[in-house]
């Protein structure tokens, strides 16, 4: 008799009798991949090793003194997608029957086992749980693709705001570019664990909190700026003291720091005090800085602030670094405003906004904003990088204001379908 392919997930069988062992192998192998065990503990390493492939585990009532039903209860919390079934006599299904809802069996196997029926009830429940693998996949290719959409049309939403703020900044393209470098793109929440997707509610949400955002960034890189200036002008550039454009930030938000019982050292060598700059988008950039600080440290957290000075190939920079105790990462900021689905709270969103911001405000200074990893696994560090020599008449590469010609060239489509992985964009 020819039998039929059988399929490539697993049936785990767990009892103490070696003769029910044998039975049950002799009646299901020939059309199923049969996993067996004598007691509990061999029945969990079993199912831990082959886990991913398991679809049915039975398991006999009387299995270490009745403790059958709770070792299927434990391993449900591990998978829960798989199918659990007690195998009893009927003078034991009064027992187990409040088990079922309880603990979310799946059905019961009357002992003495006939072979037909035996065969059909497990043929039956690897059917069940055939077609809700399937609908799983389904589920999680039509997440996947929605959550990349939206994260594609998250992305494009940010240039175009950056193309709004150009006119006071120039290479904010490439300032929300090096934002979006600031998120782990290996860090990416699965699909169960995303919330459940109602489109109406879901979309209405999802521009409603751009729009709020966009108008919280756009008043972020207002302040400070005198209309009356050119940020662009030669004479912007000007020697500036960061320790006292510092201080006088601390100053600034020494109440929001006492509330928050935030202690401040300050480590800078007086020969690094001085940098050339734009002293209003220095001051401005300093000020985002600090206003960042109360979403990224946590509360109690003493804040070390030091000035470093790094050499780099295009020529030496100073790096202002802070460092503390955080319950977050400047990733979570970045993907609060780019994941669209991601569950993130107010304060991630705001931290996520004045990120956004200090890297076009630094962009226009030549420098940038990168998260840096501390060793030991002690967390992040956020930090500010400035040229000491920058060139006052850098060439303009590519602009906010060029995105129109970046879109019809292609060249934006490409730059995000790179970011989110999506190679349709490319075509």
């Amino acid at each position: 008799m020819k039998h039929p392919k059988r399929p490539a997930f697993s049936i785990l069988y767990v009892d103490e009798n070696e003769h029910s062992l044998k039975h049950f192998q002799r009646l299901l192998e020939p059309y199923f991949h049969i996993l067996v065990a004598t007691n509990a503990r061999d029945a969990s390493l079993t199912f831990k090793a082959h886990k991913q492939h398991i679809a049915i585990v039975v398991s006999d009532f009387n299995l270490a003194q009745n403790k059958g039903i709770e070792m299927l209860g434990k391993m449900k919390g591990q998978k829960p997608e798989a199918l659990y079934l007690v195998s009893l006599r009927y003078s034991e299904l009064e027992y187990t029957l409040e088990s079922f809802d309880k603990d979310g069996l799946y059905h019961y196997l009357h002992k003495p086992w006939e072979g037909t029926n035996l065969l059909l009830c497990i043929q039956r429940a690897m059917e069940f749980f055939l077609v809700n693998h399937q609908h799983r996949i389904l589920k999680e290719k039509y997440w996947s693709h929605l959550q990349q959409t939206f994260l594609t049309e998250r992305i494009l939403s940010l240039h175009l705001l950056a193309a709004e703020v150009s006119h006071l900044y120039q290479d904010t393209l490439e300032a929300v570019q090096s934002f979006i470098g600031m998120d782990h793109p290996d860090e990416k929440p699965a699909p169960e664990t995303l919330p459940t997707f109602q489109a109406k509610q879901s979309l209405h949400h999802l521009f409603s909190r751009l729009s709020t955002q966009s108008q919280n960034l756009s008043d972020l890189l207002c302040i400070g700026y005198d209309q009356g200036k050119k940020p662009t002008s030669r004479d912007g550039w000007k020697s500036c003291s960061l320790r006292a454009l510092i201080q006088t930030a601390i100053d600034a938000f020494q109440r929001t720091f006492s509330e928050r019982k935030h202690r401040i050292s300050l480590d800078l060598d007086s020969k690094q005090d001085s940098i050339l700059s734009i002293p209003v988008h220095l001051e401005q950039l300093i000020r985002l800085l600090f206003q960042a600080l109360p979403f990224f440290v946590s509360q109690g957290a003493l804040i070390r602030i030091r000035i470093e000075k790094v050499q780099h190939a295009a020529g030496s920079a100073l790096y202002i670094l802070i460092k503390a105790r955080s319950d977050c990462k400047p990733c979570d900021g970045t993907r609060a405003l780019l994941h669209p689905f991601d569950s993130c709270s107010e304060a991630n969103q705001q931290f996520g906004l004045h990120l956004l911001a200090m890297c076009i405000v630094s962009h226009h200074l030549q420098g940038g904003v990168k998260s840096i990893d501390e060793a030991r696994g002690q967390g992040e560090s956020l930090a500010i990088v400035l040229p000491c020599k920058p060139r006052k008449n850098r060439p303009r590469k590519t602009t906010a204001m060029d995105w129109r010609r970046h879109m019809a060239k292609g060249t934006l489509t490409q730059i995000i379908g790179s970011m989110t992985g999506d190679q349709t964009l490319h075509s």
